[in-house]
């Protein structure tokens, strides 16, 4: 038994040092993925959740933006560049545009949330 439980608690480590590899390579390209959306008139982004954390990213962990100065009609554009930047990590980006979104949520994220804001 103790040397399953050593077994487990090696993999487990591996695991996670392999998953925050994978948080430490997104969070290095989120520069690129910013500047190819200021190319579409975008005016800043808010990257939040637990991309931002280590130790608190996992298998189905998303990329959580939060896009500001963007056109409703322009989502569609903007959510394909960010998914090309990030679909070789297996991660879902969750683009949101801030109109959409109650601004006591954007408040809540800015000011409780560890937000990371581009431009």
């Amino acid at each position: 038994m103790k040397q399953f439980r050593q077994n487990f608690e090696k993999k487990n480590e591996q695991h996670l040092f392999e998953l925050e590899k994978k948080r430490q390579a997104i969070v290095k390209i989120l520069p690129d993925i910013a500047c190819d959306l200021k190319k579409n008139n975008v005016s800043s982004i808010l990257i939040h959740g637990s991309i931002l954390r280590s130790g608190k990213f996992h298998e189905r962990s998303d990329l959580d933006m939060i896009i500001f100065g963007a056109k409703i009609r322009q989502w569609y554009t903007l959510s394909k560049i960010v998914d090309d930047y990030v679909c070789p990590f297996d991660i879902n980006p969750d683009v949101k545009l801030s109109q959409d979104l109650p601004p006591s949520f954007i408040y809540n994220v800015k000011h409780l949330g560890m937000p990371f804001v581009i431009f």
